[in-house]
């Protein structure tokens, strides 16, 4: 289980309020465009063992040689695909997949001006640190406020390269769609000892160009509740606001075939990716970040899977729990338990489906203001936690380590009751007068489970 701490902490907020405007949805048709074929280049051929030292000071050169030494292209995906799946989607036409990774104007080998803006990190996941770039020496349109995502050392390239072959498939594929509300990406470079103290010397690791947001939903949560938790006016708009914003962005992964696999709170980002770096009510929005556990699945789309020519049924097998427990729906943790590879259609663990029901329980904390099953577990095991007012604190924000603990999350999840189980400990009548139409949504997503087209239609 992989817990994402926050990836930037909470800066300068704005606290003017505005009303904000409900967001047209319009469905993506799921019907593909064609695309002429493509040949990719020969980078995913057998694994080989590349003295890093001999190679040229650039991030090109390495990232070439990774994807090599990584078995890592299109053709020979590392998210638990057969090899024909990303020529059924056909989405890319271009012949050098790294050129398409690679970011075309920030190159920290070749640059030397390119550093961090300070030696303190953002952030720091279970696999990857966040640092911020300082950008005074770009010119042009490049963003001000950009960050760095790059794991803890070469051990865990694959997992850093996997994450940005989703996030350039994505950006490539928009083909004018718009605005998807995922998080900009802005392509890989390459680091060493030189600019991060803490990497080893001799190593060269790949990092992610993201843009540098304000804090994420997580936060954003405690923030309302501690400043605004009567204003409810305000929260029903930025809950409205929440919805559109992230159904348009589930839409556009269904379109494209992606399964995130880990939609979370601290998996949202929220503020601006202009050059402001103020959190500010009249402008932001929210966006979906965190594709380690991505995986591009075809199995639920009738046209590709008959035109599938390999002989494996499973377009994804993946069944590593890789994904924050608190958020997964119960048939998850069935199937783990249980140890079934796939079930009777060949589908994978994860599914459209089960991101959108990560999502309503993030709709749900919304709402409730605490984290899934955080003050129920507060009120269970209130002697072993620093407190139950204190639910946003890093001992309920993740499951902890006990084993006895790890058992009752799981029987909780179980028991199929999301709501019931995390509004429990309040007064029913807050929820009765001010939540009513919202939880009515919370309640088909959670509950009733129904579709992503049926939650657009309801919305």
């Amino acid at each position: 289980m992989d817990f994402t701490p926050p990836a930037s902490p909470v800066f300068n907020v704005d606290v003017h309020k505005r009303n904000i405007e409900r967001l047209p949805i319009s469905p993506v048709t799921p019907e593909l465009k064609k695309f002429p074929q493509t040949r990719f280049g020969p980078i995913h051929s057998a694994k080989s063992s590349i003295n890093e030292n001999n190679l040229p000071d650039s991030s090109l050169a390495h990232l070439v040689a990774d994807l090599e030494t990584y078995n890592i292209s299109p053709l020979n995906p590392p998210f638990e695909n057969s090899a024909e799946t990303i020529n059924l989607l056909n989405e890319w036409a271009y012949r050098d997949i790294q050129k398409c990774m690679l970011s075309s104007s920030i190159d920290f080998l070749q640059d030397s001006r390119m550093k961090f803006k300070s030696n303190r990190m953002l952030g720091q996941g279970s696999y990857c640190y966040i640092c911020e770039i300082d950008t005074t020496q770009l010119v042009g349109n490049q963003s001000r406020y950009l960050v760095l995502k790059f794991p803890h050392s070469k051990r865990k390239t694959r997992t850093l390269l996997n994450e940005g072959l989703i996030l350039t498939y994505l950006s490539e594929a928009n083909n004018g769609l718009g605005e998807t509300f995922i998080i900009p990406f802005h392509g890989i470079t390459y680091i060493n000892k030189q600019h991060f103290n803490k990497l080893r010397r001799g190593e060269f690791i790949p990092a992610l160009i993201l843009p540098k947001l304000n804090l994420n939903l997580q936060q954003f949560i405690k923030f309302l509740k501690q400043n605004y938790f009567e204003d409810i006016a305000l929260k029903k708009n930025i809950f409205k606001k929440l919805v559109n914003e992230m159904i348009i962005a589930l839409n556009y992964l269904k379109l494209k075939h992606v399964i995130h696999g880990d939609i979370k709170t601290a998996n949202i980002m929220v503020g601006s990716i202009d050059d402001n770096n103020i959190f500010s009510f009249d402008n932001f929005n929210f966006y979906l970040c965190d594709f380690t556990s991505s995986i591009i699945d075809v199995s639920s789309d009738i046209k590709l899977k008959s035109n599938n020519k390999t002989s494996n049924s499973s377009l994804s097998t993946n069944t590593n729990l890789d994904t924050t427990l608190e958020y997964c729906p119960p048939e998850v943790i069935e199937r783990v338990i249980n140890k079934s590879e796939t079930d009777e259609n060949g589908t994978s663990i994860f599914t459209h489906d089960t991101d959108l029901y990560s999502f309503g329980l993030c709709l749900l904390s919304f709402i409730s203001g605490n984290e899934p099953y955080s003050e129920l577990k507060n009120f269970k095991f209130h002697n072993e936690l620093r407190g139950s007012n204190n639910s946003y604190s890093n001992n309920s924000n993740n499951i902890t380590s006990s084993v006895q603990h790890t058992q009752w999350l799981i029987n909780s999840i179980l028991r199929n009751e999301p709501i019931a189980l995390n509004i429990f400990n309040c007064d029913d009548t807050y929820y009765t007068n001010n939540w009513s139409e919202e939880l009515s949504l919370v309640s088909k997503i959670l509950v009733d489970r129904i579709s992503l087209e049926e939650c657009i239609s309801f919305i």
